[in-house]
């Protein structure tokens, strides 16, 4: 990638920037070295893109001279080539993950960005106009303990809405991409192999059924109720959800909001998070929601 022979400058500065000079930098994180390789466009990531991946390491970011904390390992764990930004689309990369993760991307033009707690426990790094080049990840934890979690990568503007004023609301925000929706499945067992992709279902939200975790749910978990305890939909709003799916975890955190309350639970096999709020929804059902599904025991 010849946009890497441009970054030598800015990594060298980082090196010496660390208190061992270049002895101390061959622990921290270096460019260079080749992480898990994928490609888009912009274009391509109007739907938003995810990938598994192991969080952690044991390279402290704090002795790195980075302006970060937390713990990552050296090599990246992504090498994200962008392809084409022709429509100066603005780039997202975020992670989803139920431990307290970190974020930390060196871009295009060498530069290193830092991120932890966007959302919720969550990093997330918006690069406006980001070029088309070479982007290295590291998807690291705030403390020694490495989880399971996916990175999220997702453009944004007028070329990933489909022209210069296409998708754009009222107030002139861009809204976010569509797909379509299939019914409330319940659960998402049944998706367990698609781990990666995005999927859209039409939801009525309910207070009812069984959630366990928080922000990353169980497959089995209500996908009605989840969706009220993640904010996205209230108690009888019908609206879109769209959920990426993840592969499991080996823990889920309860904890409650928005009336419902989740539970604890220890490794299971598969997992989701929701991507967004749905742009549109009705308005709350005037009868009560039906019953739910039944939940598969545990």
């Amino acid at each position: 990638m010849l946009t890497k022979t441009l970054r030598l400058i800015p990594m060298a500065l980082a090196a010496l920037g660390t208190s061992g000079g270049i002895a101390a930098a061959q622990s921290c994180p270096d460019w260079s070295l080749t992480g898990a390789q994928i490609a888009y466009s912009t274009a391509d990531l109007a739907m938003p893109r995810s990938h598994p991946v192991v969080a952690g390491g044991n390279v402290d970011l704090s002795q790195c001279g980075l302006d970060g904390w937390g713990y990552v390992v050296t090599q990246p764990d992504f090498d994200l080539t962008v392809t084409d930004n022709s429509g100066h689309n603005d780039l997202e990369i975020r992670v989803n993950a139920a431990c307290d993760t970190v974020l930390l991307v060196n871009d295009a033009n060498g530069q290193w960005h830092f991120n932890d707690d966007t959302n919720g426990v969550n990093p997330a790094v918006r690069l406006t106009d980001a070029p088309a080049g070479a982007y290295d990840v590291w998807v690291g934890t705030f403390g020694t303990q490495t989880c399971q979690a996916a990175l999220e990568l997702q453009s944004y503007g007028a070329a990933a809405m489909g022209g210069q004023d296409a998708g754009k609301e009222p107030g002139g925000q861009a809204e976010q991409p569509q797909v379509q929706a299939m019914p409330d499945p319940g659960n998402l067992v049944n998706y367990r192999n698609q781990v990666g992709q995005t999927l859209a279902f039409t939801v009525t939200g309910t207070a009812s059924g069984s959630v366990w975790g928080s922000g990353v749910y169980t497959d089995d978990s209500s996908l009605a109720a989840a969706a009220v305890h993640a904010g996205v939909l209230r108690v009888g709003e019908t609206g879109t959800v769209q959920v990426t799916i993840l592969p499991g975890q080996q823990s889920y955190q309860a904890s409650a909001a928005n009336g419902v309350r989740s539970s604890n639970y220890g490794s299971w096999t598969g997992s989701y998070s929701f991507v967004y709020a749905p742009a549109q929804s009705a308005a709350p059902a005037p009868a009560p929601a039906p019953a739910p599904t039944p939940e598969p025991s545990k």
